[in-house]
């Protein structure tokens, strides 16, 4: 399956140090009752979403890297290499779905509702291992000339 996953900076409010977690600092975190949601999108929206990465200097993603240079972007999703031909899915919120964060590329989509808030899935995942996840992040997103 071609499925990555897209959310924004914005929606992460308050930093975790290390140490002890508590189920305040992660309503703290993410204090939004955003719903976790898949949204289906065209080859002509990927390159909307690609454009909007570009112009926003980047946005969290996970599962893909994209090489962004404006007009000639590319796109590996899952170590596979997308050729602008079939959907995707896009991992997001509810609010980002609806266009939030000036998402626009998504509007137009089907969403297909989980019924999941994302702080409740991170909340679930903090009492099941004891931890945060930590991903690396360096490489997703790269600007080439």
């Amino acid at each position: 399956l071609n499925t990555m996953c897209l959310l924004n900076f914005g929606g992460l409010r308050a930093p975790i140090n290390k140490g002890d977690i508590t189920i305040g600092n992660i309503f703290e975190l993410m204090p939004f009752d955003n719903e976790i949601v898949i949204v289906s999108l065209s080859p002509t929206q990927v390159k909307q979403m690609l454009i909007y990465l570009f112009e926003k200097h980047g946005q969290p993603i996970a599962n893909t890297i994209a090489l962004l240079s404006g007009n000639k972007n590319r796109l590996t999703i899952g170590r596979k290499a997308y050729t602008f031909e079939r959907h995707i899915y896009v991992i997001t919120s509810d609010y980002l779905a609806k266009g939030g964060d000036k998402m626009s590329f998504f509007k137009e989509s089907k969403m297909i509702q989980t019924g999941v808030l994302m702080r409740d899935a991170l909340l679930q995942y903090v009492v099941e291992t004891g931890e945060l996840p930590v991903f690396e992040i360096n490489g997703r997103i790269q600007f080439i000339k």
